[in-house]
């Protein structure tokens, strides 16, 4: 019973920290996508300002699933 609980508590832990560190990553390459579009426009004098349009965000990512784990949930479904 008592190892049930710490690995309880050690899942939850490692999946808050690997979410905190997602988080983490998604907001620094969202902040560097907006440096390189500013860098990639800025203009060469600095009296020939002009405003620059917002970045597109980077690509979400996504993890998905493969055809066989698909195919595996859709069997548990239909049960």
């Amino acid at each position: 019973m008592a190892w049930q609980i710490l690995a309880i508590v050690v899942i939850v832990g490692v999946t808050i920290v690997l979410f905190m560190r997602d988080e983490r990553r998604r907001k620094s390459d969202l902040a560097l996508a907006r440096a390189a579009q500013y860098y990639a426009r800025v203009p060469y004098q600095p009296h020939a300002w002009a405003p620059l349009p917002e970045p597109s965000r980077p690509r979400r990512r996504t993890g998905g699933l493969s055809e066989t784990q698909r195919s595996a949930l859709r069997r548990l479904a239909a049960k």
